[in-house]
């Protein structure tokens, strides 16, 4: 999760004695630590890039990369109606994610206190878009060029 500056919400590891100001990157994070502790390939997506390259330009006839970023729920001012659609879509599917976190939070040892309060701060903080927080999203682009016949 990303803030209204672009910037990580969260960094390192998530210690669930320190107060958050955030309480949805909190939760990510930490779920994110419960993946990886259980064997999760979390950062595959980091080799994409390298693997595709790997291959030799000469294999692509299109090559493109981009990055973009996507409000969670519509609290931007002067958004477009696709636009808000999209933020709003983007809320819900962190809402219903949330829900899922909570046998993975408490079976990497989290207490149940502590979880419970992270995924009832962070429902409030998105059903009520107290935390302006970004999902950045990278799109790597390749058409494979076809070998001519002959």
């Amino acid at each position: 999760m990303l803030g209204e500056d672009f910037e990580p919400c969260v960094r390192g590891k998530v210690d669930p004695s320190v107060p958050t100001e955030n309480n949805t990157a909190t939760l990510l994070a930490g779920f994110h630590e419960a993946a990886r502790a259980r064997g999760a390939q979390t950062e595959t997506f980091l080799y994409i890039h390298g693997w595709l390259d790997e291959m030799g330009r000469s294999a692509w006839s299109t090559v493109g990369e981009t990055t973009f970023y996507i409000p969670v729920g519509p609290w931007k001012e002067n958004m477009t109606d696709k636009d808000r659609h999209i933020a709003t879509l983007m809320n819900y599917d962190i809402l219903r994610l949330l829900a899922s976190t909570r046998p993975s939070l408490l079976s990497y040892g989290y207490p149940e206190h502590v979880v419970d309060s992270w995924i009832e701060k962070a429902e409030e903080e998105l059903r009520h878009t107290k935390k302006k927080m970004y999902v950045r999203s990278s799109l790597e682009l390749r058409e494979k060029t076809l070998a001519s016949k002959t």
